[in-house]
C-alpha cells in the first residue's frame, strides 16, 4: 500500500532522513513512484518494474521459465508490441 515518510519512519524505526534518503534512491531508480497529496508525499512500489523483475529472475530456472515466458508473451500482445 501507499505510505507516506512518517509511516515508514514507525515500521522500520530508522530516522526520517534516512528514510527520505534511500526513497529518494529507490526513485531516482525507478523502483518507487511517488504522489503528493497536501503536504504530504506517498510512495508506493512501481508495480511493473516488481513484474518485470519477478518475470526474469523466476525466469531462469528451468521449471519456472515455461510459465514466465507465456506471462511476457501475453504482455506483449496486450501491449501490440
Amino acid at each position: 500500500r501507499d505510505m507516506c515518510v512518517s509511516d515508514l519512519v514507525n515500521a522500520f524505526k530508522v530516522a526520517q532522513p534516512t528514510i527520505s534518503h534511500h526513497l529518494g534512491v529507490l526513485r531516482n531508480a525507478g523502483l518507487v513512484e511517488d504522489r503528493k497529496d497536501g503536504q504530504q508525499v506517498y510512495y508506493s512500489l512501481d508495480k511493473e518494474w516488481m513484474r518485470r523483475c519477478c518475470c526474469d529472475f523466476f525466469g531462469m530456472y528451468e521449471c519456472c521459465s515455461g510459465f514466465f515466458k507465456s506471462v511476457k508473451k501475453q504482455r506483449k500482445n496486450i501491449r501490440g508490441e
